[in-house]
């Protein structure tokens, strides 16, 4: 028998790179709401993750489960120039909602219809 015990659920590595684990946590509507912040500031997500205490590549994935296009006039609109410009912003709310929906749908299918 062996006698090592096994942790429980996903583990991590923390910032410092040493070998502590500890727990996954998931991005709590707060945090998105500040990532929304950072990104307006113009910082990296390697920066935001730092501030947070967050892996880069959380960050990342958040910023494309948030990203929503955004028209805005043309402030120099001429003649043979668009009127409105489509930009691609990342929207804590826009994130936080499709977090839900996939909390939502996760688990075993319904056994109707098999």
């Amino acid at each position: 028998m062996n006698s090592k015990k096994r942790p429980e659920g996903p583990k991590r590595n923390n910032i410092e790179g040493n070998t502590k684990t500890e727990r996954w946590k998931q991005l709590s509507e707060k945090e998105r709401y500040k990532i929304e912040g950072f990104f307006e500031q113009g910082l990296t997500p390697a920066r935001i993750a730092a501030l947070l205490g967050r892996s880069k590549r959380t960050i990342e994935r958040e910023r494309t489960l948030g990203l929503v296009k955004q028209k805005r006039m043309n402030p120099s609109y001429k003649k043979y120039e668009p009127l409105c410009l489509a930009e691609t912003v990342y929207k804590a709310g826009a994130a936080q909602r499709r977090h839900d929906e996939n909390a939502a749908n996760k688990g075993r299918g319904l056994k109707i219809g098999r």
